[in-house]
């Protein structure tokens, strides 16, 4: 009887041992579980998220340039498939490599070179209209798109420099280029330690960089460009005027 009663004991604890030993696993199994999705859900976020930025211009196969961003945008695509992409067409603002070398330069040299006559047209998008559709596309959760960034006006690349003169207040002639010319400049430029002209960019500047018309832009995602380039570049344009920061002249759109 004591004997049977022991063993029934024994057998009591051995169970809740058991029973214990089960739940410590499913509690511990349950806690790494949960740990285990967290890691997945924030990686997974952080790919969800990741913004690549991409040059606007849709012609990866002639330039240089262009092809490291299309394959920066293909490895992007294959390895995060939910990420959304901008394609922001030309980014100014102060201390860009832009507006303010092209003001320099005129400002310096009594003609200024007009390649492929100037015609090459732009959409630029002032950097707080970029940010902003950065922010916008984080915040809301965009994922899987290719996003054109372009700024409220469509500018060629003559009517930006004529714009620029005038902000700066000097008259220059824009003297249009032949092609055999402009290839021979570049490839003097391209020698200087910091080049004013490549091949590269030269190839850049034959094709458009404005919406294709493919893809959403910024305004379609809700998030429209507000800043007007002349407004703008006129904030930090006056470095390059006479007189400098001291400079007095007022600038009106109207006499553009």
């Amino acid at each position: 009887m004591k004997l049977n009663l022991i063993l029934f004991s024994l057998l009591i604890i051995f169970a809740l041992v058991k029973i214990n030993a089960h739940h410590l696993y499913r509690v511990n199994y349950h806690s790494l579980e949960i740990e285990k999705r967290k890691t997945i859900e924030l990686k997974d976020e952080q790919n969800q998220l990741l913004i690549q930025e991409s040059s606007k211009s849709g012609n990866g196969r002639i330039s240089e340039y262009a092809k490291s961003k299309l394959d920066g945008e293909l490895s992007i695509q294959k390895n995060f498939p939910l990420a959304t992409i901008l394609r922001p067409s030309v980014v100014y603002s102060v201390d860009d490599n832009f507006t303010t070398s092209f003001m320099t330069l005129l400002s310096r040299l009594p003609f200024f070179p007009l390649y492929y006559n100037g015609s090459t047209k732009f959409a630029p998008i002032h950097c707080s209209d970029l940010t902003d559709t950065i922010y916008h596309v984080v915040s809301k959760n965009i994922y899987s798109k290719i996003v054109e960034c372009i700024g409220p006006d469509v500018l060629s690349l003559k009517e930006i420099l004529k714009k620029l003169l005038y902000l700066i207040g000097k008259k220059r002639l824009l003297v249009p280029l032949p092609l055999f010319a402009a290839t021979m400049s570049a490839k003097v430029f391209q020698l200087f330690p910091k080049p004013l002209l490549t091949i590269d960019q030269l190839t850049l500047l034959k094709y458009d960089n404005v919406p294709s018309g493919k893809y959403q832009t910024n305004a379609d995602i809700g998030v429209p460009s507000t800043r007007v380039f002349d407004s703008e570049v006129e904030k930090y344009s006056y470095m390059w005027r006479e007189g400098g920061q001291f400079s007095t002249k007022k600038y009106n759109p109207a006499n553009s």
